[in-house]
């Protein structure tokens, strides 16, 4: 099935003058197409401009230049009670002096509508977050996790085009959080319209969305599956911003007819068609649970890298191993308990040359 875009970012492009004066970028011109019935994510470190994008297609900023259209309309400077948007805040700005119910019906109250029209909706809306029989309760003397569904139920009986969650899940404890996570798809799957969400969280991206949308320093680095920006980041942000990963930087030994050999610090050795000239620098990047041990073995083989161990540290479900190779620090992630030896102890490690990515330097 073909879904359409339901919102349309065309070049735009958002500046802010600094306390001392200075014109920041906070969004560079980008351009990017959230499609209907999909669960998108902004990612990416404080400042990377994600929640100022956000804030421009909720109407709460506008650009200095570029479009934003929604469900084919330009919106770019309507304001944000024009919109088919809706927007969950951090801290979710619910009125601690109404009821649940009353919150949840605020917006069509607003709008006139029938009371035993906004008591319908309301009540679908509490079975919709699961807070049923909780309409007469006070905001104020609800947990966190409750106050977040609130905001979400108000949010969502308004029918939007599009939801946006600005750090939805920031205010949480840590195991709320992860539930939450589940929660927010399943009702997103359920409803079937266009969720985009803001985070710095890579383990929340990678759990909630169908869509991830990696950005720094105001520019979009890549647009992907969850799977594509773990398994194949195309840069050296997207792929050290995404979970961990090793970088060990090599050069370009030789280069045949289809691939180009390289050679990395350790004896870290792929091909790749990437097509660099010999000589050229690039990054070789490894996840730290593609490297597999093998204590006390330090003759090198086509697929080795040897080092020492640094330190040990055992997690419950796995271990994570330090490996000093040839001066580079490698991290190594195995399942459950491994005997790895002592600081100092030979250890090699096994790779994988189809795991390891060459990425531009």
């Amino acid at each position: 099935m073909t879904r359409h875009s339901v919102v349309e970012i065309r070049n735009v492009s958002r500046s802010f003058r600094s306390p001392e004066g200075a014109f920041i970028r906070a969004v560079d011109d980008i351009s990017l197409n959230i499609e209907a019935g999909k669960f998108t994510t902004l990612l990416g470190p404080s400042g990377c401009g994600k929640t100022t994008l956000l804030r421009m297609i909720g109407g709460f900023e506008e650009p200095d230049q570029g479009t934003v259209l929604i469900d084919g309309v330009d919106m770019t400077y309507r304001p944000p009670f024009e919109r088919p948007v809706n927007t969950v805040f951090q801290h979710y700005a619910l009125f601690p002096h109404m009821t649940v119910a009353e919150n949840i019906g605020y917006g069509l109250s607003v709008a006139g509508l029938p009371k035993a029209e906004i008591s319908k909706r309301v009540t679908e809306a509490l079975r919709l977050v699961r807070l049923e029989g909780m309409g007469s309760r006070p905001t104020r003397k609800m947990s966190g996790g409750q106050q977040q569904r609130v905001a979400l139920a108000r949010a969502l009986i308004l029918q939007p085009k599009i939801l946006l969650l600005d750090e939805p899940l920031a205010a949480l404890d840590r195991r709320l959080r992860k539930d939450m996570q589940f929660e927010l798809k399943k009702l997103q799957h359920e409803l079937g319209i266009a969720f985009l969400c803001v985070t710095h969280d890579q383990e929340e991206a990678l759990a909630m969305s169908d869509q991830i949308v990696v950005m720094n320093s105001g520019h979009v680095e890549q647009i992907g599956t969850p799977k594509e920006i773990y398994q194949t980041p195309k840069t050296r942000f997207a792929a050290g911003f995404i979970g961990e990963m090793n970088f060990i930087k090599a050069v370009a030994v030789g280069s045949g007819s289809s691939a180009t050999t390289y050679e990395g610090v350790g004896g870290l050795k792929v091909s790749s068609t990437t097509g660099t000239t010999p000589g050229s620098e690039v990054t070789l990047a490894i996840r730290p649970e593609h490297l597999q041990i093998n204590v006390g073995h330090t003759a090198p083989t086509a697929h080795t890298i040897a080092g020492t161990v640094i330190d040990s540290s055992y997690l419950g479900t796995n271990t994570r191993i330090e490996v000093n190779a040839s001066g580079n620090t490698l991290h190594v992630e195995t399942e459950g308990a491994a005997a790895v030896g002592n600081g100092g102890d030979p250890i090699s490690l096994e790779y994988d040359p189809k795991r390891v990515l060459v990425l531009p330097t």
